[in-house]
């Protein structure tokens, strides 16, 4: 049966500088494609409050704005959500206008009416992501930044050398405090690379180098185009955290790029091979339980030595004082094993195997467990008995 009436409708003003902003600021963050719902605006109203999020996945921005109660759909109060189409707002002479949100069950009709022209559109069925959950995820320091500086700090970070043109590729730079002042490192394949220094309003503590695209940088500091004041920079904790910028009412959080994602997809293809699943998530410190019986076995992507390496390990025992008898059998057991070898961490007992990644694949990685496992069933009992301290024996499976 067709439907005749909308089972609700509501509707509520837009100002002609929430429009500017839209154009001018969020409009950085678009992702080029609407058949997603990041090629839309996330607008979120709550009460006179509202918020207004671009993301194209790397960048998400933010701007802050009040305007008039939302009319009609029970209630000024409850919080609203809606997705917008950026072409709504394209038109240079748009000025406000009323959005009407009139909702089909099935769908959501747009309609944009602005000096008598009325536009409608259907509001994509495509969920916006969590993009709150990205910005509780930001944990680092933070520190205030003069916005010229910020700015002419990254233009000089992604200054190309002679002899290198875009189509190369994008431009990416470390990002983090190192002296006391906030660097910009700019690795370039067969040139010198670049350093630039800037100083905040406070020393800046060291921390891990993230890397981040240039241009997701840029289009960040673009949302604070004009501002007065310091931009607060939140640097990155990890070299996975985002780093976040905020300036009057607007925000803008930058993910880092994963400069190991090829390495990290190859390890998660065998694993799934292997394992016979569709999917493998790791844990919280970033390993993929391989099993969990009485002899748990993880599998690492290791990035901090000269080349990424896949771990396979087994924890035997916690609470492991350091002695020299526990060495000395450590170096025992390690000389007649092939491929494994016993290692005392600082306070755990482990045993683990490594892979150089040419070497990944389904058929390595499960000879790997099968001989981590083997090991870790031979000796744990034994050791666990003779050196684990009682107090502090619990193992990790």
């Amino acid at each position: 049966m067709i439907k005749t009436e909308p089972e609700n409708k509501w509707k509520l003003q837009i100002t002609e500088d929430e429009i500017r902003g839209i154009n001018d600021r969020l409009k950085w963050a678009m992702y080029g494609d609407e058949t997603s719902a990041l090629g839309h605006i996330l607008l979120e109203i709550n009460g006179i409050e509202r918020t207004w999020i671009s993301s194209n996945g790397t960048v998400t921005l933010s701007m802050r704005t009040t305007g008039a109660l939302v009319e009609g759909c029970g209630g000024s109060s409850a919080l609203q959500r809606v997705q917008l189409h950026a072409r709504l707002f394209k038109r240079i002479d748009r000025s406000g206008g009323v959005i009407h949100v009139i909702d089909w069950g099935e769908y959501r009709e747009l309609e944009f009416d602005s000096n008598g022209l009325v536009t409608r559109l259907v509001e994509p069925p495509e969920r916006f992501p969590d993009w709150r959950q990205k910005y509780a995820e930001v944990d680092g320091p933070t520190v205030g930044v003069c916005p010229n500086r910020l700015r002419n700090a990254i233009v000089q970070a992604a200054t190309l050398p002679e002899g290198v043109n875009l189509e190369d590729g994008p431009v990416h730079t470390w990002v983090h405090g190192v002296n006391g002042l906030l660097r910009f490192h700019t690795p370039w394949v067969n040139y010198f690379d670049t350093e630039v220094d800037i100083a905040a309003n406070a020393r800046v503590p060291d921390t891990p180098a993230a890397l981040l695209d240039v241009h997701a940088t840029q289009c960040a500091i673009h949302l604070m185009d004009d501002i007065s004041g310091d931009i607060t920079v939140t640097l990155p904790s990890t070299p996975m955290s985002p780093m976040r910028l905020r300036a009057a009412e607007f925000d803008a959080l930058v993910l880092p790029i994963d400069r190991w994602i090829d390495e990290r997809n190859t390890l998660t293809e065998a694993l799934c091979t292997m394992l016979q699943v569709d999917a493998v998530q790791p844990d919280e410190d970033g390993d993929y339980p391989i099993t969990m019986t009485d002899h748990a076995v993880w599998a690492r992507l290791e990035t901090s030595r000269n080349r990424p390496i896949v771990q396979v390990f087994s924890i035997l025992a916690n609470g492991v004082p350091k002695c020299q008898e526990l060495f000395e059998e450590l170096n025992s057991i390690n000389r007649n094993e092939r491929f494994v070898r016993l290692v005392w961490t600082g306070s755990s007992l482990g045993a683990e195997a490594s892979l150089i990644m040419p070497q990944v694949d389904p058929f390595a990685l499960n000879y790997m467990f099968r001989e981590v496992e083997r090991v870790a069933t031979r000796y744990q009992d034994m050791l666990a008995a003779y050196f684990a301290d009682p107090g502090q024996s619990e193992t990790l499976f």
